[in-house]
């Protein structure tokens, strides 16, 4: 675990640079085997001379020294879209969630009775309080503390309610939700969740006259999105 989080660190601060690069460490020349990095290439024919992301051929293999950054990762994201929201995994996916938020219901709980025990002690030094006014002794100090009082049980009530309202049964419809900001979060996001999950299911993508994308043995993917993860170079460089 210690390996890992460090490992995770490692790879932030490799994209924590102005240009984020999904798969960096992960892109190899098919031929020699020698890593692409990610560097930025501005080009003659954009407008304004604007800036496009590339990854780099270290080697000396390809006519084409790079290729085109958004059109690698948009392949390899959208892939693995297809392959984690496929009709066959919704169940299993729903399910998950389920027992995640199951997890997370324990521990919603565990806040609640902290949050109720401590209205009870509010209320309780409330009611003493309101005894002492009502008894004739209810100076400006007393009144104050009351009010204050209030507003606390007030705020804990409120915040009670956030996290009731905070539990939830997920339905195929959060699936649908999930999977269209799927690759808008993993493509912006450099967070260690992002890093470790593209760690967890990309093994490595070798570029040559065509694209192909390797995955980790524990993925499954279907016939049409397996033709998905090989495509001729040609199409974008």
């Amino acid at each position: 675990m210690q390996e890992r989080l460090h490992d995770n660190k490692n790879r932030i601060r490799n994209y924590n640079g102005k240009n984020y690069y999904p798969f960096n460490g992960k892109v190899f020349c098919g031929k020699c085997g020698k890593k692409l990095s990610g560097h930025v290439q501005y080009s003659r024919t954009s407008k304004n001379n604007a800036p496009v992301k590339q990854y780099r051929f270290s080697c000396s293999c390809p006519a084409v020294k790079t290729v085109n950054e958004k059109y690698l990762d948009d392949m390899v994201i959208n892939g693995l879209r297809a392959c984690i929201f496929s009709p066959e995994n919704y169940e299993e996916l729903v399910d998950k969630l389920n027992a995640y938020g199951k997890i997370q219901e324990r521990v919603i709980d565990l806040q609640i009775e902290v949050l109720r025990s401590d209205k009870e002690n509010a209320e309780k030094r409330c009611s003493n309080l309101m005894d002492i006014a009502e008894n004739g002794d209810g100076t400006k100090s007393i009144i104050d503390k009351i009010k204050r009082l209030d507003k606390r049980i007030a705020k804990i009530d409120r915040r009670i309610s956030d996290y009731e309202a905070a539990k939830k049964v997920f339905t195929a419809e959060d699936i649908d939700r999930i999977r269209d900001r799927f690759t808008e979060y993993v493509m912006e996001n450099r967070n260690e969740d992002v890093l470790g999950f593209l760690e967890d299911t990309v093994d490595r993508i070798e570029v040559d006259d065509t694209v192909r994308v390797h995955l980790k043995k524990n993925i499954c993917v279907d016939r049409e999105t397996k033709k998905g993860f090989r495509q001729e170079r040609s199409i974008k460089k």
